[in-house]
Order: structure tokens, then C-alpha cells, then sequence
């Protein structure tokens, strides 16, 4: 208790000499003078000064690079607080009192010992940005998706998560979500409800990760896609809907399909040859995101059985030309046929292609 006391003395005269030395960054940006933004980065503090709770006007804290155990329940304090960073510490847990923080937008909590996040942060709604890489977490909260339905960026790479919560198929504002480096087994079915999602890595889950879900040709806005090191073997028929889709690494998968040479002639082969395992064929012309009328909520069509139908043209007279498509049972039955029982396609999307919303 003396040595616990004595550190967290030494916290508090690191503070004092900053601010009469002006070490550190206070900015003011009201007509009062009140601190609105604080950075205490790179103290070497082993304590957050209880003084520091006192100062409700924060919105910006900078508690990084230092050598923190314990947040205090007081956090709840900073009833104003946008930005929380609390990165390279050596925090094992956060404060439940976080949920209280009604206001924040940004927390990073990377590179601590974090073994779990408190339940607590789902009520921090207004959150749009989430970091958590380098931990030792296990799982995110079961529910968190329902609530944080404004998160832009979920980054938790670098862990030991196994499965991610069905709930982040709410999370609908989500552009970027990093898991690379974990013990991923699979995504969530209803993946495919991220529709805004632009950026996707799920890297390097090494033996655990074998297979991704149909829906995952849903995600209409994917950018960058990165598969690599995993033991994929093949690849959902659906992938070939990711028309957006610019920058996709595959490497290091025992890959059958699509089968090595594709995957080395690039993204848009890859995408150009699990549409044709659909029977869908993208133009050449259209292969960049401009889709003529007819392409447009493609697996919405596709989810209602409307198989063995012919667009042609934008009115659908029925009349056969180079924009025909063609969707047939008979067509996808034959892709098994040929493929034989080792490289058999996925089950048939005209049974299942994506899990309902809810």
C-alpha cells in the first residue's frame, strides 16, 4: 500500500512540474478558458491524477504511452469527453462507468492487456471509432452490434478472438473492421448486412478460419478485401457480386477455387470467374462499378428466386442480346456435376443466400 501511494504521488508531482514547465498541451477553446483538451502522453504515469476527473469540460484526453494499470470508475466524470485515447499502457481492464461517457466518439485502447471490453461500452452510442489491437482479448460483447450502430471503424487485430458477436450485422455505418491476427473460425452469417463496409482484413487467422458465408457477396460497397494466410479453400459463388471490389489478396490459402492460376491473374479474374460459376456475366465495360440499370440490387433479385428469368434491355421486352442474363438451376447443378464431390460448389443460393435482416 506505502509503494501504491507513493507512485501515485510521483503521478502527481509528474503533473504539477508539466504544468509549471508547460510540458504539456492544454488547448482552451471556449470564451471562459475552460480545458477542452489535455494530452498527458508520455509521462511514464502510473496513475491518472485524481485532480484530472475533476476537470468535466474535457473533450479531448491523451492518456497514451505510459505505463497506466488502472483507470478509476471516476472516469465518469468527463461527461463531455469525444476522444479517449488510452494506447500502450499496461490497463488489464477498463471502468464500467465508461458506458456513462454519453458524448464519446473515439477510444483507442490499443496495445494494453485487455483481456475482455466491459459490456458497458454498448452504451456508449454515439461511438464511431473502436480500437482495440494488440490485447489479449478473447470475444466483444454479445449484444454491442445493437447499440453501437454508428460505428465507422472496428479494429481489433492482433488478439485472440475466436468469434465475432451475431450483432455486428447492426452495425451498419461500419467502413473499416480489421481482425487480422486472431484465432477467427468464421464470420457471421448476416455479414453481408454491412453494406457500407469499404475496407475488410481478416489475415493471418492461420488454421482456424476455413470458409466464408454466402452473404458475403452482399457487401456492395468493398473496396479492399484481405483473405490472406488462412486455409480457404473455396470461395463463395457470391464473391463474384463484389463488383466494387479493387484490391483482394489471397495468398497463402490451399485455394481449389478459384484455382491458383485465376488468383494469380489478378482481382478482377478472380471476380470475372466466380460470376461465371453463377452464370452471371459482368461486361468487360461495366467491371469498374458502373452497372447498367438492369445489374442494379442484383442479389436483391436473386434472394426472391426469380431464376431462370432473362433481362433484356432496361424495359425486360424478353428480347435476347448482349446484356441477357441468364440464371438457371439447371446451370448451377451442371457446376457440380463437372466439379465432381472434392470441389463441389457451395449449397445452392437459390435455397440460401442470405439470412433475413432483422
Amino acid at each position: 500500500m506505502a509503494m501504491e501511494g507513493e507512485s501515485r504521488e510521483a503521478s502527481e508531482k509528474i503533473i504539477a512540474a508539466a504544468v509549471a514547465q508547460h510540458s504539456w498541451t492544454i488547448t482552451t477553446t471556449d470564451n471562459n478558458g475552460m480545458t477542452t483538451a489535455l494530452d498527458l502522453s508520455s509521462f511514464m504515469l502510473q496513475y491518472v491524477p485524481p485532480s484530472i476527473f475533476a476537470l468535466n469540460s474535457i473533450v479531448n484526453l491523451d492518456l497514451s504511452n505510459n505505463n497506466l494499470q488502472l483507470v478509476t470508475e471516476e472516469l465518469s466524470n468527463l461527461v463531455n469527453l469525444v476522444v479517449l485515447d488510452v494506447h500502450s499502457n499496461r490497463l488489464t481492464s477498463l471502468p464500467h462507468s465508461i458506458g456513462k461517457l454519453a458524448k464519446l466518439k473515439h477510444l483507442n485502447v490499443s496495445s494494453n492487456l485487455l483481456s475482455s471490453l466491459p459490456h458497458t461500452i454498448e452504451d456508449c452510442t454515439e461511438l464511431q471509432e473502436l480500437r482495440a489491437d494488440f490485447n489479449e482479448l478473447e470475444r466483444l460483447p454479445e449484444t454491442m452490434g445493437f447499440e453501437l450502430i454508428y460505428l465507422r471503424v472496428l479494429c481489433v487485430s492482433s488478439n485472440k478472438i475466436s468469434f465475432l458477436p451475431s450483432s455486428l450485422s447492426h452495425m451498419t455505418s461500419l467502413r473499416l473492421l480489421d481482425i487480422h491476427l486472431n484465432k477467427l473460425r468464421m464470420l457471421p452469417q448476416d455479414i453481408g448486412n454491412l453494406t457500407n463496409l469499404e475496407k475488410l482484413n481478416v489475415s493471418s487467422n492461420f488454421n482456424t478460419l476455413s470458409a466464408l458465408p454466402e452473404s458475403i457477396g452482399n457487401l456492395s460497397s468493398l473496396r479492399e478485401l484481405d483473405l490472406s494466410y488462412n486455409q480457404i479453400i473455396v470461395l463463395p459463388d457470391s464473391f463474384g457480386c463484389l463488383e466494387k471490389l479493387q484490391q483482394l489478396k489471397l495468398e497463402g490459402n490451399p485455394l481449389l477455387v478459384p484455382p491458383p492460376k485465376i488468383v494469380e491473374e489478378g482481382t478482377e479474374a478472380v471476380k470475372q470467374f466466380m460470376a461465371e460459376r453463377w452464370h452471371i456475366k459482368i461486361p468487360p465495360s461495366n467491371r469498374n462499378g458502373n452497372r447498367p440499370r438492369h445489374h442494379k440490387n442484383l442479389l436483391n433479385r436473386l434472394t426472391k428466386g426469380k431464376w431462370g428469368m432473362k433481362w433484356a434491355g432496361e424495359h425486360g421486352n424478353g428480347n435476347a442480346n448482349n446484356n441477357t442474363l441468364l440464371m438457371d438451376d439447371y446451370n448451377y447443378r451442371s457446376l457440380q456435376e463437372e466439379e465432381g464431390d472434392e470441389l463441389r460448389a457451395p449449397r445452392s443460393p437459390f435455397r440460401q443466400f442470405l439470412s433475413p435482416r432483422r
